[in-house]
């Protein structure tokens, strides 16, 4: 795993410009149409986000090139269907939550981690940024966390539960802890994502639900530290 010392000092080698334009010149390979619309418009997002985070957090611009990689390749694995993403599973030793079983929803996150891994060669925070970004997980770095969100707030999103998730996160920015501003935007998201779950009678990743609590704990232990 690539040295991280905190969630916000990275001391890894970021993606190179060079690895980065054939990543952008590949992707029209792997999605096309709406898919890819999407998908350039989930890395302008997460460059828009990371420009307000990485300053206040202190974070080097030199990793701007790991946002853009994991953006570009988050849903490289989308297209395929639910017996090729657990064929998928199996060849890389995918280990998943058992209700993940077929669900692309899902699975395709994992997969594409692994198949950018095998044709870029990608970095550990770049492939850790697209195996969790539909599900989220435990203790999210903030790579994990620009692209999470990114990936529900792009401009293209147009339901309303991304709309209001939107509105708030850049409503929220001045006068208030960014950080706090972004975990209390990653906690409606998945609210509203296990609403519509729910709704529709389906199962739940447990990783979510990890998501979630940590961030609410978190969220907790910041409030009462501040009072």
């Amino acid at each position: 795993m690539d040295c991280i010392l905190t969630d916000n000092v990275f001391t890894h080698i970021p993606t190179d410009n060079e690895l980065l334009e054939r990543i952008r010149n590949s992707i029209p390979s792997y999605i096309s149409g709406k898919r890819l619309i999407h998908t350039y418009s989930v890395e302008k997002e997460a460059l828009k986000i990371a420009g307000i985070l990485f300053p206040y957090l202190g974070i080097d611009g030199k990793y701007y090139t790991d946002i853009s990689a994991s953006a570009l390749l988050h849903d490289i694995t989308k297209y395929l269907s639910p017996d090729e993403q657990d064929s998928l599973c199996i060849e890389f030793g995918i280990t998943t939550d058992i209700y993940s079983k077929g669900n692309c929803a899902v699975l395709h996150s994992k997969t594409a981690s692994h198949i950018a891994k095998r044709d870029f060669g990608i970095n550990d925070v770049v492939f850790g940024a697209i195996y969790c970004h539909t599900t989220g997980k435990e203790n999210m770095n903030i790579f994990e966390k620009i692209i999470f969100i990114a990936d529900y707030i792009e401009e293209t999103r147009t339901h309303s539960s991304c709309k209001k998730a939107r509105d708030f996160f850049y409503g929220n920015l001045q006068g208030s802890d960014i950080l706090t501003t972004l975990n209390k935007t990653i906690i409606m998201s998945i609210d509203a994502t296990l609403d519509y779950l729910i709704q529709l009678g389906n199962v739940i990743d447990t990783d979510t639900i990890k998501a979630r609590n940590f961030l609410l704990a978190e969220y907790a232990l910041q409030r009462s530290v501040q009072e």
